[in-house]
């Protein structure tokens, strides 16, 4: 039910019997309007109850492609993270005929074939999660995590290859912000390639190493930009002789 689930939602996670047959309460945002809302946990739920946004996208009119727009969901995106949300969802990759911000890859005719293929800076904004931030995955607590402008996440995982981390900032501020991000046990052995996205770079990575000190990682945010620090995984042990 899109209008009624937080009714559902209680009433389930408050039965005890209902409960032990949920494993994911889900919601859906279609709106601009869930930019910059609040987002609540969907309720005090079990350990065990997952929270998913289960379909993301724009069905109220166009948004434009740029950079702005993917600020826009950039910001949704974290708010879900901190809240508890394990995903989120995009409602669909491509669909022929639409002209508005509910695809992640835009198509265009030429004639009655569909050959044209552009890619809106949403999702290299989506990219920026998905491509570092693996399944198994979890957040762990990074400092700054929230500003006026600037929004912060960090997540761990990989550990068969030394500690994985990934951090994703994001600036939504018009001048470029020095940040120095603390990262809960971060190792000072690890280095931090860096990847950006703004209105000219679309999720690339930067030359210079990041090597953190103290368990700070420090960078500079390209103004209006989402930026992904993420350490080199260790070398592959040699192979048995």
């Amino acid at each position: 039910n899109w209008f009624g689930e937080s009714d559902f939602d209680g009433a389930i996670v408050n039965d005890s019997a209902a409960a032990a047959y949920v494993g994911v309460l889900a919601n859906h945002g279609y709106t601009r309007s869930v930019f910059d809302s609040p987002v609540e946990p969907l309720e005090p739920r079990p350990a065990s109850m997952r929270q998913w946004m289960t379909e993301v996208c724009e069905l109220s009119g166009s948004l434009g492609t740029g950079i702005y727009d993917a600020l826009g969901w950039a910001r949704n995106l974290h708010r879900h993270v901190m809240s508890g949300t394990q995903a989120w969802i995009w409602w669909y990759v491509s669909k022929p005929g639409q002209s508005f911000g509910s695809e992640l890859i835009t198509q265009t005719y030429r004639g009655n074939v569909s050959n044209f293929w552009t890619l809106p800076t949403r999702f290299w904004m989506f990219g920026h999660y998905s491509r570092f931030v693996r399944p198994g995955y979890v957040r762990v607590d990074a400092t700054p995590d929230n500003s006026s402008n600037v929004f912060v996440s960090a997540y761990s995982g990989d550990e068969s290859r030394g500690r994985q981390i990934v951090v994703i900032a994001t600036n939504n501020a018009s001048q470029e912000v020095a940040l120095d991000i603390s990262i809960l046990d971060l190792d000072d052995a690890a280095n931090f390639t860096h990847y950006i996205t703004n209105a000219s770079m679309s999720m690339e990575p930067q030359l210079a190493l990041l090597k953190p000190i103290g368990g700070v990682v420090s960078v500079l945010l390209p103004p209006l930009s989402i930026s992904t620090l993420v350490t080199i995984p260790a070398p592959l042990p040699p192979a048995p002789a």
